[in-house]
């Protein structure tokens, strides 16, 4: 689906935001597209599946930060999406897992407890950082 032809079914609004999730599977590859994509899904009319999907697909940070903000945080199984995006080798699906997680941090940090989560960014981050050469 071409750029304009996804916008000009939008205008006219004949596009089923189911349409727009299965496009984005069956490969569309325009960050353009994909994030015009992002503004017709409706973040409930998609599966669990299908969202875990279009997050491992991308391909552009910026793409991936509009998913994240725009779909994945409204989706109703975000929490359990997030549990295995922690886990997921895939960078872009661990991406949204910390944001989730972020998230959940900010919102909620009575329940939540930080020790588990700082464990796991140590055991991530690299044991020490490149020195500067200073040239």
């Amino acid at each position: 689906m071409s750029r304009l032809s996804l916008l000009d079914l939008k205008l006219n609004n004949s596009l089923n935001p189911t349409a727009v999730a299965a496009a984005w599977l069956l490969g569309i590859t325009s960050s353009f597209t994909q994030m015009l994509a992002i503004l017709i899904i409706k973040p409930k009319a998609l599966t669990a599946n299908e969202l875990d999907d279009m997050v491992g697909s991308v391909k552009y940070d910026r793409v991936t930060d509009w998913l994240n903000s725009c779909v994945v945080k409204s989706h109703p199984d975000n929490e359990k999406l997030r549990q295995e995006w922690m886990q997921d080798k895939n960078p872009m699906s661990a991406r949204a897992g910390w944001n989730l997680t972020s998230q959940r941090l900010l919102r909620i940090p009575k329940w939540l407890k930080y020790r588990p989560y700082l464990t796991e960014l140590r055991m991530r981050w690299p044991p020490q950082l490149p020195k500067h050469s200073g040239q």
